[in-house]
């Protein structure tokens, strides 16, 4: 299923991951095989042991013994000599067959963790749909709205990694992992734009059967999955909340330089969302402009942003080589630039506006 048709976009052939139970059997089956070929080794090496033993012994009598030796014992040297180099063909093969169970158990096993992480993730997906339609419902417990919209963001895009994983035919990774981090990352760069887009469609897919009964429709999800991966984006440019940090405090420059990428990302990616869209008509993504707005908008972390930028002007303004004039032109220049949405730019503004009044007087 596709948000919108784009006959423009290649095809790309989907994996289908084996389940469960068939990745549990198939563990099993690689188990045994690796057993019987490591039984099978060890009595050929057994074997060939002795016909080495033997082949030594027959050529020590032969050195030593006087006169003719008896022809039969010649010929059993040499029939011993082709016995050997048989078992020794015999063992490689046998080797290469452990390999291959191996190899074929380790897959097992990574296709099972798999199997059991897709169901794990699309569960999650499922209560954080839940979660966000009773926030917006104002449901008794329900979270409150921010919360629920941010955590239905993140589930969707923790769940396209797995399936970009699965399509790709790489090992599923724990979220926020190295090596999920390095595949949230490919994932989101351009050379695979078509493969988000395939992902993306497959968790709508998925989850297609539950929006109506929670107050979703699949524009407005549609949003939501674009919101999500929009947010990533910004956020690999932040060293307070990268995918790929490395745990280490980043100084105050690298905050100041992280914030302004990740304002400008997000920027950038409300500005292309709007470019290819004609009479509020959806874009060639399929997301409708206004909704994809109001979903990335409503993010945690976009709606913080404004907060951690004006903590930093904070900083600047208190460091031992900053003044209050340092950390107001780290504001003028985070909002004065052309390429800032201007929604955005008035949300850190006003989030800055009690420290700047504290520092106009």
């Amino acid at each position: 299923m596709m948000l919108v048709e784009r006959p423009d976009r290649d095809p790309i052939p989907k994996y289908v991951p084996p389940s469960a139970a068939q990745a549990a059997q198939n563990a099993n089956t690689a188990q045994a095989s690796g057993a019987q070929a490591q039984a099978q080794i060890n009595r050929d090496k057994s074997d060939l042991r002795k016909a080495k033993d033997q082949q030594a012994s027959d050529e020590r009598q032969q050195s030593t013994g006087s006169g003719s030796y008896p022809a039969a014992v010649g010929s059993e040297i040499a029939n011993l000599a082709s016995e050997v180099s048989a078992l020794e063909a015999k063992l490689a093969f046998e080797n290469a067959w452990l390999n291959q169970a191996k190899s074929d158990l380790k897959q097992a096993q990574a296709d099972f963790a798999a199997a059991n992480a897709q169901q794990v993730v699309s569960q999650q997906t499922s209560q954080a749909i839940t979660n966000y339609g009773k926030a917006v419902t104002h449901a008794p417990g329900a979270p409150d709205l921010r919360t629920a919209t941010s955590n239905l963001q993140n589930a969707t895009f923790n769940e396209e990694v797995l399936l970009f994983e699965q399509n790709e035919r790489v090992q599923y990774a724990v979220p926020g992992s190295v090596q999920w981090q390095q595949d949230a990352q490919s994932l989101l760069s351009e050379q695979n734009a078509n493969a988000l887009q395939t992902v993306r469609d497959e968790v709508a897919a998925q989850h297609i059967g539950e929006l109506q009964s929670k107050g979703l429709d699949l524009q407005h999800f549609g949003a939501q999955l674009w919101a999500g991966e929009n947010v990533a984006k910004a956020q690999v440019h932040d060293p307070q909340t990268a995918l790929d940090g490395n745990g280490v405090a980043p100084t105050l420059q690298q905050k100041a330089q992280g914030e302004q990428a990740a304002a400008n990302s997000l920027s950038k990616s409300l500005k292309d969302l709007s470019a290819a869209t004609a009479n509020g008509a959806a874009n060639s993504d399929g997301i409708d402009p206004t909704l994809g707005r109001q979903a990335l908008l409503a993010n945690g972390y976009v709606s913080g942003l404004g907060q951690q930028i004006t903590q930093t002007m904070q900083e600047i303004s208190g460091s031992p080589t900053g003044s209050e004039a340092d950390g107001v032109t780290f504001l003028y220049r985070m909002v004065n630039t052309s390429g800032i949405d201007p929604q955005l730019a008035t949300m850190i503004i006003g989030a800055a506006a009690p420290t700047l009044k504290e520092y106009l007087q």
